[in-house]
């Protein structure tokens, strides 16, 4: 579950980046976006490393 997360908000950032080229594009939007979806996912990581540290 943790690394389907991981990889759908890795997916999201990669997707806002590239929405926010656009010329049409709302660029503070999807940076803001970039960020929030960046702190989710460190989030996500240190979740998955802290349940790994524990199972030892």
């Amino acid at each position: 579950m943790i690394d389907e997360k991981i990889t759908r908000y890795k997916n999201g950032i990669i997707a806002a980046k590239e929405l926010s080229k656009r010329n049409f594009a709302d660029r503070t939007y999807y940076n803001n976006l970039v960020s929030k979806f960046e702190k989710i996912l460190r989030f996500y990581e240190d979740l998955k490393t802290w349940k790994e540290f524990t199972k030892v």
